[in-house]
């Protein structure tokens, strides 16, 4: 198989995130995988060279007493997820984010979620959206962690599908 060669900026913006009902999915063009695009550094504002890359099966992390991954620091450190969501379903679409410390969720363009300022672990809801049926959507998440006990997780619900 023949694998085109892209720079980062453009396998990032190629990037895509698809949600099915049965969680989240990466749509790498032939390549399909499982999960968002994560990129962490060592920073709490998305400076710097990126520590890791990695695909993560879902935004549900609770990092307590470990680093996020091998490099990265353990209680001070920022990740960026980026894609597309693809609507099961035409409705409306309610996204959720539970952080600790700092998250901004964009979709569509728009800043549904924006909590960038230190904090407890806290759930934020943003109003719903209504998604098309079969159409992709830009997607991107923003998280800074700066404490021991670093919490990020995304939860949507949509017609027929309860929040998860």
């Amino acid at each position: 198989m023949h694998t085109p060669r892209v720079s980062a900026s453009v396998f990032a913006a190629l990037t895509a995130l698809l949600i099915s009902g049965r969680g989240f999915s990466a749509d790498l063009g032939p390549c399909k995988g499982i999960g968002l695009r994560g990129e962490y550094r060592n920073s709490l504002d998305l400076s710097g060279p990126a520590e890791i890359i990695r695909t993560d099966p879902a935004i549900n992390f609770n990092w307590a007493s470990q680093a996020a991954g091998q490099g990265v620091t353990r209680n001070r450190f920022s990740v960026r997820w980026v894609g597309f969501i693809e609507a099961p379903v035409t409705g409306n679409f309610a996204f959720s984010t539970t952080s600790s410390s700092g998250i901004r969720l964009w979709v569509n363009g728009i800043n549904v979620i924006n909590n960038w300022a230190a904090h407890a672990t806290k759930t934020d809801t943003a109003k719903p959206l209504t998604l098309i049926a079969g159409r992709r959507y830009p997607v991107r998440i923003d998280y800074f962690n700066e404490t021991a006990n670093g919490v990020s997780a995304l939860l949507w619900a949509y017609p027929g599908q309860a929040q998860q």
